[in-house]
């Protein structure tokens, strides 16, 4: 039954409602795994024009790989693809399940070992502009303080705040909100500690 829903998506009106269809069986069954073919569907649906297809071929793509990040996700969605989804889509839902997927993609199958050729500039400035007050915000951070690992990540991501007020402001709003709190810290402490660019700056609260 998944397989012949699965088939169906390329030729039908009717591709998000198939997706949260499937979806909900999967999460149900996770047994259930989606063959290569249908995930490479699904990748093919982020470039739809549709903001509403998009987010339910996210989310999919989420469920599907809940327990493992299948290889072949890592090798045909596009890091320039999430970033342009992350930055045009008006639906913070989308967004999130956008966050959701690059975090899986770059922690592959839940090991630690991150899969940093998959970040790029676009990707960190991305996840920044995403903080703030908002589960958004807060799995941006999260994601950001996993980059952090990498010391040219976290350069990078210190070069932007230091030149970018408006997200240092969100963070030091994030820090104040009892369910970001955590999550900012934790950023906040791996950007800031540390001698170098940024070391005497301090961090704005709105």
């Amino acid at each position: 039954m998944i397989s012949v829903l699965m088939g169906s998506l390329t030729d039908s009106s009717n591709k998000a409602n198939i997706c949260h269809g499937v979806a909900v069986v999967l999460y149900h069954h996770p047994k259930i795994i989606l063959s290569d073919k249908d995930l490479i569907t699904l990748v093919n649906l982020l470039h739809f024009q549709d903001d509403e297809v998009v987010g339910a071929a996210l989310n999919l793509l989420n469920v599907a790989s809940y327990e493992q990040v299948p290889e072949i996700l890592f090798e045909y969605i596009e890091a320039n693809r999430l970033v342009m989804i992350l930055n045009s889509s008006n639906n913070e839902e989308t967004k999130l399940r956008c966050v959701q997927l690059i975090d899986k993609i770059i922690i592959g199958d839940h090991n630690g070992q991150l899969r940093n050729n998959f970040v790029n500039h676009g990707v960190i400035q991305s996840l920044l502009g995403s903080l703030g007050c908002s589960k958004l915000g807060k799995c941006s951070a999260d994601v950001l303080t996993t980059l952090c690992s990498v010391q040219t990540n976290r350069m990078m991501i210190r070069r932007f705040l230091a030149m970018n007020l408006i997200i240092l402001n969100a963070l030091g709003k994030m820090e104040i909100d009892p369910e970001m709190h955590t999550s900012a810290i934790n950023l906040k402490r791996l950007i800031h500690d540390e001698p170098g660019i940024i070391r005497q700056m301090s961090f704005t609260r709105m």
